[in-house]
């Protein structure tokens, strides 16, 4: 397969389309349902209840995380999902999550249904490729197109399902579909490669993680190089069993919490500003930890005080959730500026609270992987209904932390962190894959740039 440049075009309800391609609704090549509410749980059956999560919203596939068992029943019949099925959410709390798409491609060895907040389509024309509708979807999810189209219901982000019956699709002729469907495929198994890659090393992380901070194996310095040993002798403390020579403090003996700088619109940009500050923000701190490298914005104000910087290797806490699942909040990052940057300082916003040690005998980067482990204790801390906050107060108040003597807990950080090394370039080759993945979408399920079979039709090759 080859690409040449779309030259002719023709007007249509949804823009220039390449000549030869048509539009249909969507409720008119596929069969379009609801799902059902669920709320019993059977942990033995072998019937999956498919939910929002189960949807991942950077490369739209479906992921067995979080899967909920239901019970069979005679009602469920009608909820089966089949190979090829697409499924799209149509209720969220989160309005970017609107839209979001996966596909049954995989072997049906389960019984799978899907909730009342998924939306089931399954492509009935011969002359529609399924795989094609699933891409062209996600590519509406990519460019916003659901923004424009929900409506909020008692705090939740709503898409009708006459909506979705009525959504306009560009028909190429079914051999271009099926072209551009497998190029997108492709790019879809390289991503999934560098996806087992990083599995793989984060269950060694989660692993060492366990077996290091709870002192089950330790690790020590021996004639320059680390090594590992069983510990063979342990205390009872208020957390369980920990190595003799470790002890326990709570987070807020160990660090004071301060909160960032509120704010206003006008003071944030998205780029460079004269006499501006780097920002960090709630958008600048990974779920469960770590710091975006793009996460960065910019702030201008005259009322910045000294308490609003923060500077490299401090440690922050996202005290703020985007959505409702608890992900984000308690999750920690240690700052770095990016080389270019020529400041020694930056603001953090009023969603990010700063930890200031006040012991000497810890090592932030220790600290940091312990909050990272324990994240998941922070969503009990919520408050607020329409956006969570964190109690930090109550939080840093009944967190507990083990801590190893220094050098251990240093050797600790240094272990962990090679192992994120060693994760890095498998997220950053699967960023690139993504990023050819929509730049891919963009150009070709629009007709921009064609896909032909034939060398002599290739024409224009960009």
């Amino acid at each position: 397969m080859m690409f040449r440049k779309g030259t002719e075009f023709q007007e249509t309800e949804i823009g220039k389309l390449p000549e030869g391609w048509k539009i249909k609704r969507l409720g008119e090549v596929a069969i379009i349902r609801s799902g059902f509410s669920e709320r019993r749980r059977d942990e033995r059956s072998r019937v999956i209840h498919l939910r929002p999560d189960n949807i991942n919203n950077e490369t739209d596939k479906i992921i067995f995380n979080n899967i909920v068992y239901i019970p069979e029943s005679p009602k469920i019949e009608k909820y089966l999902l089949e190979h090829l099925d697409i499924v799209l959410v149509n209720t969220n709390g989160s309005i970017d999550h609107i839209g979001k798409v996966g596909i049954i491609d995989f072997s049906l060895d389960k019984k799978i249904t899907f909730s009342n907040h998924l939306t089931a389509i399954r492509i009935t024309s011969k002359d529609i490729n399924p795989y094609y509708v699933y891409y062209f979807l996600s590519l509406l999810h990519l460019k916003g197109y659901y923004k424009k189209l929900v409506k909020n219901q008692a705090g939740k982000w709503n898409l009708n399902l006459s909506t979705i019956r009525d959504l306009l699709i560009p028909i190429p002729p079914l051999e271009e579909q099926k072209r551009i469907a497998d190029i997108l495929s492709m790019i879809d198994s390289g991503i999934e490669a560098v996806d087992r890659a990083i599995a793989k090393l984060e269950g060694m992380k989660r692993a060492l993680l366990n077996e290091l901070l709870t002192g089950r194996i330790r690790v020590r310095e021996e004639n320059g190089r680390l090594t590992f040993y069983k510990e063979t002798e342990f205390q009872e403390t208020e957390i369980g069993e920990m190595p003799k020579d470790w002890y326990v403090k709570r987070l807020k003996e160990v660090a004071d919490f301060q909160r960032g700088f509120s704010y206003r619109s006008d003071e944030k940009f998205a780029e460079e500003v004269p006499d501006g500050y780097l920002f960090l923000t709630l958008n600048s701190v990974k779920e469960g930890g770590g710091l975006k490298e793009d996460g960065w914005t910019w702030i201008k104000s005259d009322r910045l005080g000294e308490r609003h910087f923060i500077r490299e290797g401090d440690l922050v806490i996202a005290n703020t959730e985007q959505s409702k699942d608890g992900s984000l909040i308690g999750s920690p990052a240690i700052v770095h500026f990016p080389k270019w940057y020529k400041k020694d300082k930056a603001v953090f916003s009023h969603h990010i609270s700063r930890l200031l040690l006040k012991i000497n005998n810890i090592d932030v980067n220790f600290l940091f992987y312990y909050l990272s482990f324990v994240q998941p204790l922070a969503r009990k801390y919520h408050t607020g209904t329409g956006v969570w906050g964190l109690d930090v107060d109550k939080w840093g108040t009944d967190l507990l932390i083990p801590l190893p003597p220094i050098k251990e807990q240093t050797a600790i950080a240094e272990i962990l962190s090679t192992v994120d090394k060693a994760i890095e370039p498998y997220r950053k080759e699967e960023e690139k894959l993504l990023r050819l993945r929509r730049g891919l979408m963009s150009v070709l399920l629009t007709g921009r740039v064609r896909v032909v079979s034939d060398v002599r039709d290739v024409g224009v090759v960009v």
